[in-house]
């Protein structure tokens, strides 16, 4: 499934966290499947800090909200562990360690992405 996608775009320092975020929330899932949406970056999303090299300071074109997806993803029952590519990410860290736990996950750096599998054991 992952090797049909393709990166596009780009040339600014924000990244389309929102967008991402719509499209997990908006998979087919098993009812009875654990569903967990792992998120790695090493940018803020689009409108977060507007003076930071961002082409879209207002945000997600498509007005997605992050957190807002986030309550609905929590609703559905999907769990987001953010794994931030730090150093890069370190200033945008809280915004993240929030967004996974609104759904019950949590923030990683990638320097510790190794304990990725521990982590979707204990969510599961």
């Amino acid at each position: 499934w992952v090797d049909g996608l393709s990166a596009a775009g780009g040339g600014d320092t924000p990244d389309a966290v929102a967008d991402g975020l719509h499209e997990a929330l908006n998979l087919t899932y098993r009812p009875r499947a654990t569903k967990i949406c792992v998120w790695i970056g090493d940018a803020q999303p689009h409108g977060l800090h507007p003076d930071h090299d961002d082409e879209i300071p207002d945000g997600c074109p498509s007005n997605h909200d992050p957190v807002q997806i986030c309550h609905e993803m929590a609703a559905k029952g999907i769990i987001l562990c953010c794994v931030g590519c730090e150093p890069t990410l370190r200033p945008y860290r809280d915004f993240f360690m929030g967004l996974s736990l609104i759904t019950g996950g949590q923030y990683i750096p990638l320097e510790h992405a190794d304990c990725l599998p521990r982590v979707s054991k204990t969510l599961n």
